[in-house]
């Protein structure tokens, strides 16, 4: 890739958005354009000689052209990408992209499968779409309500006597709802992203344990409304998320065994809730070293 220059005037994030967009949609049209030729047995990019035929009215074979444009629109794309980073747009510049260009089912397929794109970059990515979505409907909530009513019109009236107009702006009254939807919908996607962070952030060698307790008080916790907080007075440790939603990130320091030779490695807060529950087991502390799983 041959390095480029970007705006040196300050470009809004929205724009450049929209650039790197319609750039990406440029190039996945040719993509599949180039599909669609395969298919009735044609190389797109095949030498003008190799065309057998397929030439416009002037006899020129378009290989030369449609290769030309692919060289263009790959070096106008890596520039968009660019200049979005510069700008402050992120990889969100692309979210939906893929709904831009027409295949089976309407869109360009978003993996190779369930599971094979999870990750808090794609949730973020959706997340936009969304965001997109809710400032269309405001848009759209907005022409409904500039469609004017006669000057001389009470602003309460008997429904009888109710305009074309009146009756449009009383249309678009789901609109207010239906944008508070999509800014949820953003806003779940967002909060899923931040949990695939914290997963992906907790050590191997940590706990890992997936039922939450406090570090120093066990089995101690509550969790409501996304946050969690040890219930033991004078504790005062809060967390600003979910903490049974991630594995436990606290260092090990036990062995814990039950009465059939099974267990693993803990951290102190588990530790201290399975030894009130075990019976015949057993919880041991680590010898120095002995903390880092195999």
């Amino acid at each position: 890739m041959s390095s480029h220059s970007y705006t040196s005037t300050a470009m809004r994030v929205d724009q450049a958005r929209q650039i790197g967009r319609h750039v990406k949609a440029a190039l996945m049209h040719l993509a599949s354009a180039d599909r669609t030729a395969e298919a009735a047995g044609v190389d797109m990019l095949a030498d003008d000689g190799d065309w057998r035929g397929y030439v416009t009215g002037a006899g020129f074979g378009p290989a030369r052209a449609f290769r030309a444009a692919l060289d263009a629109v790959e070096e106008l794309d890596a520039w968009a990408i660019g200049n979005a980073g510069v700008c402050g747009a992120g990889t969100e510049s692309y979210a939906g992209t893929e709904r831009w260009c027409h295949a089976e089912g309407g869109v360009l397929p978003l993996g190779d499968g369930p599971g094979t794109r999870v990750s808090p970059e794609r949730m973020r990515s959706i997340a936009s779409v969304a965001d997109g979505l809710a400032h269309l409907i405001e848009l759209a909530r907005a022409d409904f309500q500039s469609v004017t009513a006669p000057d001389d019109a009470p602003a309460a009236r008997p429904v009888d006597t109710f305009t074309e107009g009146d009756l449009v702006r009383r249309a678009g009254f789901r609109l207010p709802d239906a944008a508070g939807q999509a800014r949820q919908v953003s806003r779940d996607l967002r909060e899923t992203a931040v949990g695939l962070e914290r997963i992906a952030a907790v050590p191997a060698e940590a706990c890992r344990v997936l039922w939450p307790v406090c570090p120093e008080h066990g089995n101690t916790l509550t969790s409501t409304g996304g946050r969690s907080w040890c219930r033991r007075s004078g504790c005062g440790r809060r967390w600003d998320y979910d903490r049974g939603s991630v594995p436990c990130p606290e260092p090990v320091r036990w062995r814990v065994t039950d009465q059939h030779g099974d267990g693993g490695l803990m951290c102190d807060g588990h530790a201290l809730d399975a030894g009130t529950a075990l019976i015949g087991g057993t919880v041991v502390p680590l010898a120095a070293g002995e903390g880092r799983r195999p």
